[in-house]
């Protein structure tokens, strides 16, 4: 197998090492070439998580089961998590919640094969942001995320919702899409304020992904209707809406990750008031956004 170097990559204003080859092999996706990429930073000295490999095979987890996903399965134990998921074999990353400090090792993969570590170490990203937001005062959300004259705008609703149609015609009007599909948001101490930030996990197909961020200014739950309209709604409406949609990130069976996330949630509804919002795919929904944030 080829050697392995740190890489570097931000995201929501955490900083993560972790390993990929230092020289691309036929096979493998060069990192370069991922969405994450975009992600990268130079800040190899204090990272807040370092993800290291461990080449052996080690047998599952014998943390219990809590919840199990087409990927794989979350095992939670007393300070503890494992996450077990499948792309381009099984792998398994294990995080000590009070340590900075992920080990990613192989269940049943060809360790000699470097197209299979990197999207083995790419996905143990993904699989571990969520937790990793819920404990650092931030969110993973199933939502767009755009900028627009400074303001962070976030978009939320199921599949289906236009998520993806009205960034477009907010991009059209000047905005900058951070995301489409799955946007972060996080708490800022510097400032008092929430941020949202992009991912590289766009919609499929989109390739849409920014490493921008700005202050949240507005929430919008998106629902279909035959004109444009605003209104107001309650924080606990907005939270039922939130936990309506299947793709809405809740770990109800662990409390270490859940009551944080309930804290930040709650903060973040009553900092931000959140708006339901139907509008038909024309031009003129930036504008109508945009007075509706402003007024």
């Amino acid at each position: 197998m080829n050697a392995l170097k740190p890489v570097a990559v931000s995201l929501a204003g955490i900083n993560f090492s972790l390993p990929v080859l230092s020289e691309g092999h036929e096979s493998s996706p060069r990192f370069d070439q991922t969405l994450l990429a975009r992600f990268r930073t130079t800040d190899l000295i204090s990272p807040d998580y370092t993800i290291v490999f461990a080449g052996s095979n080690p047998s599952d987890s014998n943390q219990p089961v809590v919840t199990k996903s087409r990927n794989g399965a979350i095992h939670f134990g007393e300070g503890r998590l494992d996450l077990v998921f499948r792309v381009e074999g099984r792998w398994r990353l294990s995080w000590e919640i009070a340590s900075e400090r992920m080990v990613f090792s192989p269940l049943e993969c060809s360790t000699g094969t470097g197209a299979n570590l990197v999207k083995g170490a790419l996905y143990a990203v993904r699989s571990v942001m969520p937790f990793v937001l819920a404990v650092r005062r931030g969110l993973f959300l199933h939502a767009a995320g755009v900028v627009r004259d400074g303001c962070g705008l976030l978009f939320i609703g199921p599949s289906g919702a236009g998520k993806s149609t009205i960034a477009r015609l907010l991009e059209a009007a000047g905005g900058e899409i951070l995301s489409d599909e799955r946007t972060l948001l996080r708490y800022d101490d510097r400032d008092g304020c929430f941020h949202v930030y992009g991912s590289p996990w766009p919609s499929l197909g989109t390739r849409r992904a920014s490493a921008a961020s700005a202050p949240l200014k507005g929430i919008f739950l998106l629902a279909h209707g035959a004109r444009h309209d605003m209104e107001p709604v309650s924080a606990a409406q907005a939270f039922r809406h939130l936990c309506a949609d299947p793709g809405f990130f809740f770990p109800r069976s662990a409390p270490a990750f859940l009551n944080p996330m309930l804290t930040t949630l709650d903060s973040l509804l009553r900092s931000v008031p959140p708006h339901r919002l139907s509008f038909t795919p024309t031009s003129d929904v930036a504008g109508f956004v945009l007075k509706g944030i402003h007024s």
